[in-house]
């Protein structure tokens, strides 16, 4: 999940010949650069000394490592870590300025050429994170038809058919359509996140999921596709990085809306308090038309 914010992301990269893991904390391969790097056969015992360190210096409150790292240096947690492992970390100008070559974002939705010519991939995503059974009956018919008969699920809650012949890929992304599922990065509910809520969560204040679909449907209405990220509490489950817009659920039916701010902690500018989820769509509307918080 290139594209996508970690408590902590390792990337493969080539220093002198040799194959290494770089790693981060709280950011995003396709974006950052790693902080050190192991070699290969070190990951799990990295993985397992990061996990225990957040865990020992964490408080309660910090539930993310963004939080952590708020107030506390990166390079004094990685001492941290590094009194964990039996070999040592490589902290070199070759791996902390290495960066990975840009990604196309949103390439689980659509379609995009393979290695092979004639033939294409074809993405869904899957609206919130639920997939019904009848998405997934329509989506096995159209591999079986037009693919190789498989389905392949992605990190990013979307299911792929790959070695779709080009000439199909029309046909196979209306039945896609058709099922439910999100085939143009442009509608607005393929950037909306939200937790499970209310409905499934005792920690949740509000149904989460329900609010995100009325949410889409109205910035769908006014042609405008935002990110925006809606938790039931201050948790923050489904997100392990801030996101332009988050909706904190104060009770059920009504968010407390956040801009997200470098300057900063937590989710953000707290924008307003206690809205509907009509009165943020005409918030975020607004907001777009402006370019305020672009």
């Amino acid at each position: 999940m290139l594209e996508h914010p970690h408590d902590l992301w390792l990337s493969a990269l080539q220093v002198d010949g040799q194959t290494l893991l770089g790693f981060g904390l709280a950011g995003c391969p396709a974006s950052d650069s790693p902080v050190a790097a192991v070699a290969p056969d070190a990951a799990h015992a990295l993985v397992v000394a990061v996990l225990e360190t957040f865990l020992d210096l964490a408080r309660p409150d910090q539930a993310r490592m963004r939080d952590l790292l708020k107030e506390m240096p990166v390079a004094r947690f990685l001492e941290h870590v590094a009194a964990r492992l039996p070999q040592q970390l490589l902290v070199d100008r070759k791996v902390t300025d290495w960066r990975r070559a840009p990604v196309r974002y949103f390439a689980h939705i659509g379609t995009y050429s393979q290695a092979s010519a004639g033939i294409v991939a074809v993405g869904a995503g899957v609206p919130l994170g639920r997939l019904r059974p009848s998405m997934l009956h329509e989506a096995a018919q159209l591999a079986t038809a037009f693919g190789d008969g498989q389905l392949c699920m992605t990190p990013w809650q979307s299911l792929m058919l790959r070695n779709v012949p080009t000439a199909k890929s029309a046909a196979v992304m209306d039945g896609l359509s058709n099922a439910g599922l999100l085939v143009d990065a442009a509608q607005s509910l393929s950037k909306i996140v939200a937790c499970t809520g209310s409905a499934a969560c005792a920690k949740g204040l509000a149904d989460t999921k329900a609010d995100g679909l009325r949410l889409a449907a109205l910035l769908q209405e006014n042609a405008v596709s935002r990110a925006v990220h809606l938790t039931g509490c201050v948790r923050s489950c489904a997100a392990a990085h801030v996101m332009p817009v988050t909706l904190l659920a104060a009770s059920p039916g009504r968010y407390d809306l956040y801009f997200r701010h470098a300057g900063m902690s937590g989710f953000g500018d707290l924008h307003a308090r206690d809205l509907t989820i009509e009165a943020v769509g005409a918030l975020l509307t607004a907001d777009s038309r402006s370019n305020t918080h672009d």
